[in-house]
């Protein structure tokens, strides 16, 4: 009894270790389907006859564990002695009823072995109409695709060759009206630029040889004003020079000649005074009556009349000298008039000299006067040359700003239809590329399907499956045989363990 247990164990373990739902849902997951609706069928049809042998399976374990239990039942009896016989004949009748639904599941496993077989043909028909229909769908999906493609790629390639030649004509057409256009404004602004520069230089010519003109009258006018003062100013020097020098000379002679005066009425003074001291200490008066006195005394014929008469003439030779005094003074005062008078006429000269020299200031003041008023005709000639030639640059600003605006038009537009013509030539290539992918698609496509042309295209029913139809049903083929393997074990050592229960109770008995 001990050595059945461990057998017992190894069968309940083997339907514990059987693969379950996971093992089941993983075994249809597949990613080369092609007739889905087909392939569900199929599925759905393996999976109820894995499920009806889990139910099986499910019955077998509880059969198995009515055996345990009828196991334990007849121990507890086999120790009872007698109350355990009585117990025996039920639980033989027991696993009497246990062995017919051991051997009930036994045909049903048979069956559903039979069943599976029967699966088995029915899928490879089902897989042959599968395989049928897949390969008129192929067909007609590849004879479709290929009209597609080719009308696609034909139309494509006209489009492209359509755009193409619209863009290029109309590329080519504005690039030459561009050019056209382009040349005329360059002739024009170039026209424009050297009318405007020969009006500049002409003007810049007149403007130069009208300043040029005026630099030299000017300069002239400076030159005669320049002599004309030079000579003023050295006639002046010479005149102030000469009145100078006969100043000069004329105080020199009036400056002696005072002199001299000066020195002989000195000398005729001291000698009067000599005189008249003589006479005073002759006479011993000092009153000027005595004189008259002693000329009337002086006329007797005396010694004392002559010395009177001596003395009378002393005193007219005083007279004499104080009437020369009177007379060099009268001299002096005439030289003294002679000097005012060549001062008053050196004046008189210098005032005009100074005089001319004013007339001749002002003339180089009016002279100066001219040439500012000329240098200011100039500076406004010079403006108005400058206002003028700013106006013709204004008034050929405008005309030459639209050119230019009109050249970076047409540039512009030449441009953007350059770059239309760049874009439909990138639209023409991404169509190309797109129908290269296209091709290279329905390439792999073909590539992929290539296995499947045996099968259903050629439609020969003795061709090999390709690979991963031959892999799922292989892997299908090897678990449905693996589980139906162990469901055959364990109704195997199931009714060699009711045939045992059934001996031993029949050699207890």
């Amino acid at each position: 009894m001990a050595t059945e247990r461990p057998i017992m164990n190894r069968a309940a373990s083997t339907l514990d270790g059987r693969p379950g739902a996971a093992s089941v849902a993983e075994v249809f997951l597949s990613p080369r389907v092609i007739d889905r609706e087909t392939y569900n069928e199929l599925a759905s049809s393996l999976r109820k006859i894995i499920e009806d042998a889990q139910a099986e399976g499910a019955n077998l374990r509880g059969a198995a564990a009515d055996a345990q239990l009828a196991r334990d039942n007849l121990r507890d009896i086999a120790s009872k002695s007698q109350p355990k016989l009585d117990a025996a004949a039920k639980a033989l009748s027991s696993l009497e009823s246990h062995a017919q639904r051991a051997e009930a599941l036994l045909n049903s496993a048979k069956q559903a072995a039979a069943s599976l077989q029967s699966l088995s043909s029915d899928s490879q028909s089902a897989m042959r109409a599968a395989e049928a229909q897949l390969n008129a769908k192929l067909d007609e999906l590849k004879a479709t695709q290929e009209a597609r493609v080719a009308q696609v790629a034909q139309e494509g390639e006209a489009q492209v060759r359509q755009l193409a030649e619209k863009y290029q004509h109309a590329a080519a057409t504005l690039a030459a009206e561009g050019e056209t256009r382009l040349a005329q404004l360059r002739a024009l602004i170039e026209q424009s630029e050297h009318r405007l520069e020969e009006r500049l230089r002409r003007g810049e010519e007149i403007m130069a040889q009208r300043w040029s003109a005026m630099h030299a009258q000017l300069d002239r006018m400076e030159a005669q004003a320049k002599s004309h003062g030079e000579a003023i100013d050295q006639q002046a020097r010479a005149l102030a020079g000469s009145a100078e020098s006969r100043l000069t000379e004329l105080s020199q002679q009036i400056d002696n000649r005072l002199i001299q005066s000066w020195t002989h009425a000195s000398e005729l003074l001291t000698k009067l005074e000599a005189g008249a001291a003589q006479a005073r200490e002759l006479l011993g008066a000092d009153e000027p009556g005595v004189v008259g006195e002693i000329t009337e005394v002086g006329k007797a014929p005396t010694a004392g009349g002559r010395s009177l008469r001596r003395l009378h003439a002393l005193l007219e030779q005083a007279e004499r000298t104080v009437r020369h005094s009177s007379d060099a003074s009268t001299q002096l005062q005439a030289i003294t008039s002679q000097a005012e008078l060549v001062r008053s006429l050196l004046s008189e000269a210098i005032n005009s000299a100074s005089d001319r020299v004013d007339r001749l200031s002002s003339r180089a003041g009016e002279l100066t006067t001219t040439l500012n008023q000329t240098m200011e005709a100039a500076d406004s000639a010079q403006a108005a040359l400058m206002a003028r030639r700013d106006e013709l640059e204004a008034m050929v600003a405008e005309p030459h700003r639209r050119l230019l605006e009109t050249g970076q038009h047409l540039r512009e537009t030449v441009q953007g239809v350059l770059g239309q013509v760049q874009g439909a030539h990138r639209d023409a290539d991404r169509a190309t590329k797109a129908v290269e992918s296209l091709l290279e698609a329905m390439r792999s496509l073909v590539i992929e399907l290539k296995p499947w042309q045996p099968l259903l295209i050629e439609r020969d029913p003795n061709a090999p499956l390709p690979e991963p139809l031959a892999k799922l049903v292989s892997s299908v083929r090897a678990e449905l045989g693996g589980d139906l393997a162990r469901v055959a074990s364990a109704l195997q050592m199931v009714s060699a363990r009711a045939t045992s229960v059934a001996h031993s109770m029949t050699s207890n008995g």
